[in-house]
């Protein structure tokens, strides 16, 4: 009678759990690096877009056109533009839905937002890492407007942050 050896040695399981386990732990790491370097991504194209759109609609007033930024029956008239009406514009209407990649989910409505109005303007702003992800909007003067957004933590690190000064008139 011959007998047939059908089954897996207790060895040949654990080497192959073992090899599962080190290929999960380099999965789980690459993924991480993968997910921090678009989350990177998505709030520098956040803060891009927003400052095109600004940057671009303004030059229609310059171009000649009456009204700007016409969404939803609203618009904006360039006789007398001001920058805190842009900005007031760009955040409830044109990028009311973007969402905070960092924090998207947040109860706090300032952190889950993707793009802001800041108090004020200024020379040398005090960044948190409470900022990373958002683009803040502000006022230099009636006629300029601040854009700023930490990409990346620290907040604190210039290299992490992207700033931009656009005039309206």
């Amino acid at each position: 009678m011959k007998k047939s050896n059908l089954a897996f040695t207790l060895i040949e399981l654990l080497v192959v759990v073992a090899i599962i386990g080190i290929l999960a732990a380099i999965g789980v790491v690459s993924f991480s690096g993968f997910t921090d370097a678009a989350k990177v991504s998505a709030t520098k194209a956040n803060h891009v877009q927003i400052t095109k759109f600004i940057m671009n609609e303004t030059k229609k007033c310059q171009a000649g056109s009456t009204n700007i930024m016409v969404q939803e029956n609203v618009s904006l008239n360039c006789q007398g533009l001001l920058v805190t009406s842009v900005i007031d514009y760009v955040k409830t209407y044109t990028f009311a839905n973007l969402k905070n990649i960092y924090n998207p989910n947040s109860n706090q409505a300032y952190l889950s937002k993707g793009v802001r109005q800041a108090t004020s303007w200024s020379a040398s702003p005090n960044w948190t890492d409470s900022d990373v992800g958002i683009v803040d909007l502000a006022e230099k003067n009636p006629k300029e407007i601040h854009i700023r957004t930490c990409f990346k933590l620290p907040c604190s690190n210039s290299e992490n942050r992207m700033d931009n000064l656009i005039n309206i008139d």
